[in-house]
């Protein structure tokens, strides 16, 4: 499975590039109010509105600096009504795919409710690798905030 490789603080983590739909330069948000603070707020994405949520925030506790190597990772978010909606994941030296063997890949053991979205661990040469699972990011509430269901009119 080929992986695009992020840093928050001094771990690494990966999404599978089957999730990502493009890799953009970090550009200004328009700041949601009364977000959590993970939700930086919304770009304007090829005509469709799209929320950025920082990953620094989210896992690490801190903003992504502005560094040449913060990006935002456009992943593809499937709502709960099936809809797929860009979604911006601001990371911190987003800089390299690699190709990891699904048999490398294993189970942590450990499970919080607090972050369903860390996945399955690689252990490479320089350390442990996190699989950060894009479905899983939101919590449900957060989900609704963000992709209010609207229907044709």
């Amino acid at each position: 499975m080929l992986v695009l490789l992020f840093q928050i603080g001094k771990d690494r983590y990966a999404i599978d590039t089957a999730e990502i739909i493009e890799i953009i330069p970090r550009v200004n948000t328009q700041p949601i109010p009364h977000t959590s603070d993970h939700v930086l707020g919304v770009v304007d994405y090829h005509g469709d509105i799209m929320p950025v949520i920082d990953l620094c925030q989210l896992i690490g506790d801190y903003f992504a600096a502005d560094r040449y190597s913060t990006r935002i990772i456009v992943a593809a978010y499937q709502d709960k009504w099936g809809k797929n909606h860009p979604l911006g994941l601001i990371a911190e030296k987003v800089m390299e795919t690699v190709w990891e063997e699904e048999k490398s890949i294993r189970f942590s053991g450990v499970s919080t409710e607090e972050s369903p979205y860390l996945g399955e661990l690689v252990s490479e040469q320089d350390g442990m690798v996190q699989f950060v699972d894009v479905a899983k990011l939101l919590t449900d509430e957060l989900h609704d905030m963000l992709f209010i269901r609207t229907e044709k009119r």
